[in-house]
């Protein structure tokens, strides 16, 4: 590594952008610009060598929290000649999520019924500190946005991210829908 001279240093020629030092180097091979950026960071500005942005989702939405797998079903005990039988069903606290999902994305302007494979983020803010399974309200979420029609069905979930958020009073779940190119 060279030595830099005192007339050197004080001139320095630094990129405002990516700070990168080219001091001593040739002036008209870097080409700085007026706004003291290199010719690296132009082309980025511009777009030429911009970097892939991330994917947009399809759907995104704030629901409220959904009832955990323990409180989505109901059961009675029926008859049948004489035989008991345990006869399962969705709980009301199932059937009001559903239709608060159902009214939320009705709202929602041109939403289309999605027939490709797909990626969810879920992040669950709990209305308190109390501890929970992430994975305890999947199932209730699904099933309202497959009756939403905001997808077929389901089984068309490729990817699941579930994560755990901050505390947020009356609990909220975010959930963003991406489609997913192979």
């Amino acid at each position: 590594m060279t030595e830099l001279s005192e007339d050197q240093i004080q001139n320095r020629i630094v990129c405002n952008r990516c700070n990168e030092d080219y001091t001593g180097q040739m002036i008209e091979i870097i080409s700085m610009s007026a706004d003291g950026n290199c010719q690296m960071c132009r082309a980025e500005l511009s777009g030429k060598f911009a970097t892939a942005q991330p994917p947009k989702p399809f759907f995104k939405a704030d629901l409220p929290m959904p009832p955990s797998v323990n409180h989505y079903w109901a059961k009675c005990v029926k008859r049948s000649k004489g035989k008991p039988y345990v006869h399962v069903y969705l709980s009301a606290k199932a059937f009001k999520f559903r239709g608060e999902v159902i009214a939320h994305v009705a709202s929602l302007e041109s939403i289309r019924t999605h027939t490709g494979r797909i990626k969810a983020v879920v992040t669950l803010h709990g209305a308190t500190k109390r501890s929970y399974d992430v994975d305890n309200f999947n199932k209730a979420l699904f099933d309202a946005l497959t009756y939403s029609r905001v997808y077929k069905d389901d089984s068309q979930i490729d990817e699941l991210i579930v994560k755990r958020g901050e505390v947020i009073k009356g609990g909220l779940l975010q959930v963003e829908l991406f489609e997913v190119v192979k």
